[in-house]
């Protein structure tokens, strides 16, 4: 019967441990460098949304001093 408690013991450690592995995004730098691909997606979708919506606004005048210059 000791034999056995002790096994669950062992087994219950040996979850506990596996279960936190990989629960914090910044532990590894995999997940380190996918933060940050995430956020600076997020900075550029933003940055468009902001030109999107400037050209939106823009007089017929502005839209053709734009598509002149470029």
């Amino acid at each position: 019967m000791a034999r056995s408690d002790a096994e669950r013991t062992a087994n219950e450690e040996s979850e506990d441990s596996q279960s936190s592995v990989g629960t914090d995004p910044a532990r590894t730098p995999h997940e380190q460098g996918k933060h940050k691909e995430q956020v600076a997606l997020g900075e550029e979708q933003v940055k468009e949304h902001e030109r999107e919506k400037q050209r939106e606004e823009e007089t017929p005048e502005e839209r053709a001093a734009r598509v002149k210059s470029a």
